[in-house]
């Protein structure tokens, strides 16, 4: 990650053409940097260079006559692989080839159709979270290198009596199996070239306004972990919504914006405030802006916009060729001091304008952490770099910043210095669920819902002697109508039951009540009392049922009650 893999490709290719006459390159590379590669083979090379882009008819004219050097991205490959195979190129290049660490993808599958003599893989991260990611990478350049995969599967990986994954065993071999291929430079070996770098945590705290829908979503994860322990498994369904449940945490720890899009409550937001004004004004610097967040890209623009400070954004939405163009406006024009960048911006830009990183919340991946740093700590830096880390206290921001390092271990374990294996009970790795289970057994603050304890019995629902309530004009259900507990002995299920039936016999005695107060015909009387809560849509004009509602019912009482009844549903399943 900026420690000169681009020329170094440029240099072997190079000698490639001169030793053993190669007379085309298919360089595979993220959307974002193709227009980098140009720049950069114009810059030390001086040959020709072609970025395949546009519709098909246009893409089919710039395959029919190719350069030297012919440049696409790894979505075009799933769409034109039958005129990649017949551009016959003798070179390919993967840059950010970990794009193809999962074998199982359609982009890894098709991409390893691809036929070179040579083949060329960029990246900075072969490996970051499972030794198979590794073997996915080594295939596309000697498919035997390895041996097959469930042979390779099956000497590596360290497994109990259920299959259950413990770790990885025979590193130090795999380490020897790759020395004839693999180059690598670290950043040890071009640390004296490298000015120094600074990382800063800046902790903020949750706002009540953060903090009521943040522990309603660690209600429901609560719930499902609770789910969890008690039949040892998760439906598909149940998976999708702890993964849901951690994402609304992670936006609310943001900002309220990227949860609901009305509100604005966000200690991130005024601390970024302060910070790029110091960066950008006191200290005259260029700031890189990381989220993964589009949202919060749009929100920190805004905020750049009040204060007068030029900024670029890039996100998943510019198109690739009007993504050079902005890389260049942040790097030469002094007015553009803050470039606002998603996850897309964070591999493969070169953007050493910049001394200076903000991350607004830690990735998931350590190795996604670096690769943002190195967009600007890397070769051409010629300042100090400052990186700023911004973690809501006392949430999932805290966790995930303490379990990175031991992503780390893994890769240390074969590149680094080699050891026998990697115990995941040494390191304290857990499942996912088990993970996601002490982050919320363990959050301060409000209080949390018990999950390591059986569940409650199942009551059995009895009639009451409760008598009918006198005739009543409105009933205005709420939180106090039926107790959370009583010292008659009734069940939770009893007093619900009750509450029902009283709110059900006040409308209907409210309604009676209206027929007879009624001076029209019977036949009159029913049409005028029931037409009042029928309407018609302003647009379709199909019938609508409306009901007035008390002011106390707000759309965000009646979800969460509908939540918490289908939590509860699931629950008794």
């Amino acid at each position: 990650m900026g420690l000169g893999k681009t020329v170094q490709a440029l240099a072997a290719t190079e000698f490639l053409r001169r030793s053993r006459g190669i007379q085309r390159v298919l360089i595979v590379a993220p959307a974002s940097v193709k227009y980098q590669w140009k720049k950069e083979i114009e810059k030390f090379t001086g040959l020709d260079a072609k970025v395949i882009e546009g519709l098909l008819p246009q893409r089919h004219k710039q395959y029919a006559s190719p350069k030297f050097f012919n440049l696409t991205s790894y979505e075009l490959v799933l769409k034109d692989i039958k005129y990649l195979h017949d551009l016959q190129s003798d070179l390919i290049i993967l840059d950010e080839a970990q794009r193809i660490r999962n074998w199982t993808t359609a982009t890894a599958r098709t991409i390893k159709q691809l036929k070179s003599r040579y083949t060329f893989v960029l990246t900075g991260t072969p490996l970051e979270n499972k030794l198979e990611e590794l073997f996915s990478v080594v295939e596309f350049v000697d498919g035997r290198r390895l041996g097959p995969a469930f042979r390779f599967l099956q000497e590596h990986r360290m497994e109990d009596a259920e299959g259950k994954l413990l770790g990885y065993r025979g590193l130090d071999q795999i380490h020897r199996q790759l020395e004839p291929i693999l180059l690598r430079r670290t950043r040890g070996e071009v640390l004296k070239d490298l000015p120094p770098r600074t990382d800063q945590v800046f902790h903020v705290p949750l706002t009540p306004e953060q903090a009521e829908p943040y522990w309603e979503q660690s209600e429901i994860l609560g719930q499902l972990m609770h789910k969890w322990q008690r039949q040892k498994w998760l439906s598909e369904i149940d998976l999708r919504r702890v993964l849901c449940c951690l994402q609304n945490m992670r936006m609310l720890c943001n900002s309220t914006f990227l949860f609901d899009k009305r509100t604005h409550h966000s200690p991130k937001l005024e601390e970024f405030r302060e910070i790029i004004r110091e960066l950008t004004v006191e200290e005259n610097r260029k700031v890189v802006v990381f989220s993964e967040y589009e949202r919060m890209t749009f929100l920190a623009g805004e905020e750049l916009r009040k204060m007068g400070i030029g900024f670029v954004s890039l996100h998943g939405g510019v198109p690739s060729r009007k993504r050079g163009a902005l890389i260049e406006t942040f790097q030469s024009q002094p007015n553009c001091r803050v470039f606002l960048s998603t996850d897309a911006g964070g591999v493969g830009l070169n953007l050493q304008a910049a001394s200076a990183v903000i991350n607004f919340e830690p990735p998931w991946n350590p190795a996604r952490l670096e690769q943002r740093i190195g967009r600007v700590h890397r070769l051409g830096q010629a300042n100090p770099v400052q990186v700023i880390h911004f973690l809501t206290e006392k949430t999932i921001e805290e966790r995930v910043w303490e379990t990175l390092h031991l992503k780390k271990s893994l890769f240390a374990g074969v590149f680094d210095s080699p050891v026998s294996e990697v115990s995941f009970a040494k390191l304290g790795r857990k499942s996912v669920l088990q993970q996601v289970k002490e982050i919320f057994a363990n959050q301060p603050g409000r209080p949390k819902p018990i999950i390591d304890t059986p569940p409650p019995q199942a009551i059995r629902v009895g009639e009451t002697t409760t008598s009918a309530p006198a005739a009543q004009s409105t009933v205005e259900p709420s939180s106090s109508s039926v107790p959370a507990s009583s010292k008659d002995g009734v069940g939770a299920v009893e007093r619900a039951a009750v509450g029902l039936a009283k709110a059900g016999l006040a409308f209907l005695q409210s309604v009676a009540s209206e027929f007879k107060n009624c001076a029209t015909a019977p036949g009159q009387q029913s049409h005028a009392a029931v037409s009042s809560l029928f309407s018609r849509h302003p647009q379709t004009n199909q019938p609508m049922l409306a009901v007035p509602l008390p002011q106390s019912f707000t759309a965000e009482r009646i979800t969460r009650a509908v939540v918490r009844f289908l939590s509860a549903l699931e629950e008794q399943a």
